[in-house]
């Protein structure tokens, strides 16, 4: 149990490195979307995939997935499209970005391998 959880941990950081390399590179977006969704799903366990979403976690998930979209929506609207795209492909954006997910996800992962006494 305790390899899977670091081969977990190293196939997510991983897939955050892809991400972040590709915004970099200029890749289309969608990428970077993917790639900054799918460590979420790698580090969950089998526990976790199994039993079903408690209505507030939905809840939460719908209201963040609805801040993000008005967000969106504003940029869109109050900046034009080579300001934004130059400010998220910018490395004074992305390499604290980078930083802050891999903290974040060192957290994660050091806080279940406590709790799963591994």
């Amino acid at each position: 149990m305790k390899m899977f959880r670091v081969i977990q941990f190293a196939t997510a950081t991983a897939v955050f490195s892809l991400g972040c390399v590709a915004l970099l590179a200029g890749a289309p977006y969608v990428i970077g979307t993917v790639c900054f969704g799918l460590p979420a799903v790698i580090l969950m366990g089998r526990a976790a995939v199994a039993r079903p979403i408690r209505r507030r976690e939905f809840l939460v998930g719908i209201g963040f997935l609805a801040v993000l979209v008005v967000a969106v929506i504003f940029l869109k609207q109050s900046v034009s499209d080579s300001v934004g795209e130059r400010a998220v492909r910018n490395p004074a954006f992305v390499v604290p970005l980078w930083v802050l997910l891999m903290s974040g996800l060192f957290w994660r992962w050091r806080k279940e391998r406590r709790q799963s006494g591994a």
